[in-house]
């Protein structure tokens, strides 16, 4: 049952509730429709005791007459008038001259209304008798008045086959419902179900090869027991794949806390000048950043952010690492204020993003199928993203139309009470889960 899907597993449940009520609901109606069927009935013989009993005390008619005559109801009713001692001193026209109540059925009805059902010929239908005492010319007599149950048991039976052949298509037709409903209801788990897969898969294969390339490097070693410069490159390329594993490892713990919601920042306003040009010096001192510029163009260095200095450097750092990869000669860092907000950029002079990938470009794993594809794991955009959107911010891609790239994040600008940009924080800040606006 496990392997069932868990689209059919509720639509199962679903389906077996549904035929419980089906049935239940089927049930029950047939029930009151019976009663009700039985209610009219008993009334309708009640009523045409009392007229036998007023018939009776006329001497000069009998039973038979009064059929013909329409006193004492229509076809199919019938009726029999039996004396103290048992015998049949009146009936309706083609009833035999026996009593239809047998000896125990007839002494209860002495003493008050008795309700029967019975067959009153070998195959005939069956008919609802009511027999009741009556009084008449001075002698305590019982009156017997039936009906055939054709027409009752006829619409019961009636009810019984539509619940029968509408009961199933009523289920077949709500099962299709809920399966539908089950599907979009279960559509946003579905995709994330596939998400979480497609992470695994992700995952899986970036660290397979940074473990493939150092595992190789120490069968090298074990191998060849190289010395000296052989020894020293050997030794400088497991570390290199150590270390890409380690920054590996930290991006998808960042993800990963960050899709559990456990991610602690420590939110203080932070001038926005500082930050840039610290990220940019860091930069600038990286080996492989070679001929390569890094520079700082317009800064709002009076602007303040609400954020966690340090995880907007991570961010910072990582649209830098993919701007170097990719520029011919210059990468460039700006900033923008736009009313409660700063933008804050880096642009690079390389070929851009091929304009099918701007638009799944922040995906994790997800890479270029042309100009930005050489290198990478596909975790430093997503990074970025997710940095942002902690801090109620956004992060942003788009192609420069002299060339290059442009990827820049949004933040919160920090704001005193007095609407005027409050003084950086003390080091240590305050724990937030995520940024909350400036008091």
């Amino acid at each position: 049952m496990s392997r069932v899907p868990v689209r059919w597993r509720l639509t199962l449940a679903f389906a077996c509730v549904m035929a419980i009520l089906l049935v239940a609901t089927g049930l029950f109606v047939r029930h009151r429709l019976e009663a009700n069927l039985d209610s009219a009935l008993d009334s309708s013989l009640r009523s045409h005791v009392a007229d036998i009993a007023a018939l009776a005390q006329q001497s000069e008619s009998g039973l038979a007459e009064a059929k013909r005559s329409g006193v004492v109801g229509q076809d199919p009713q019938f009726a029999q008038i039996i004396d103290a001692r048992g015998r049949v001193i009146d009936a309706s026209a083609g009833l035999p001259r026996r009593p239809l109540l047998d000896a125990s059925a007839l002494a209860r009805a002495r003493h008050g209304s008795v309700v029967i059902r019975r067959t009153l010929a070998a195959g005939g239908p069956p008919a609802r008798l009511l027999a009741a005492p009556i009084t008449a010319q001075g002698q305590r007599l019982v009156a017997v008045v039936g009906q055939p149950l054709e027409d009752r048991d006829r619409a019961i039976s009636d009810l019984t086959n539509v619940l029968l052949l509408g009961g199933p298509i009523a289920l077949a037709l709500a099962s299709l419902a809920g399966y539908a409903l089950t599907g979009f209801a279960l559509r946003p788990v579905e995709v994330m179900r596939r998400r979480e897969r497609t992470f695994v898969a992700d995952a899986s294969h970036e660290l397979r090869s940074p473990l493939t390339m150092l595992r190789t490097e120490l069968e090298l070693m074990a191998r060849d027991e190289p010395s000296g410069v052989d020894l020293q490159a050997a030794t400088a390329s497991a570390i290199e794949e150590t270390e890409r594993l380690g920054r590996l490892a930290d991006d998808l713990l960042v993800l990963t806390r960050a899709d559990n919601q456990s991610i602690q920042l420590r939110t203080a306003p932070v001038s926005v000048g500082s930050l840039v040009h610290a990220v940019a010096a860091r930069a600038g001192r990286r080996p492989s950043v070679g001929d390569l510029r890094v520079v700082v163009g317009e800064v709002a260095d009076d602007a303040l952010v609400l954020a966690d200095g340090d995880r907007v450097a991570q961010a910072l750092d990582n649209l830098l690492d993919n701007a170097l990869r990719y520029a011919a000669r210059e990468v460039e860092l700006t900033t923008v204020v736009a009313g409660s907000s700063v933008e804050i950029h880096v642009l690079d002079d390389g070929p851009g993003f091929p304009p099918e990938f701007l638009a799944r470009a922040w995906d994790r794993f997800s890479r270029a199928d042309a100009a930005r594809t050489d290198d990478g794991s596909g975790l430093g955009l997503p990074i970025v993203r997710t940095i942002a959107e902690l801090h109620d911010g956004r992060a942003e891609a788009a192609n420069r139309p002299v060339g290059g790239a442009d990827v820049w994040i949004t933040l919160p600008v920090a704001v005193a009470a007095g609407g005027v940009g409050a003084p950086p924080a003390e080091a240590g800040g305050a724990h937030h889960r995520y940024s909350a606006p400036w008091n």
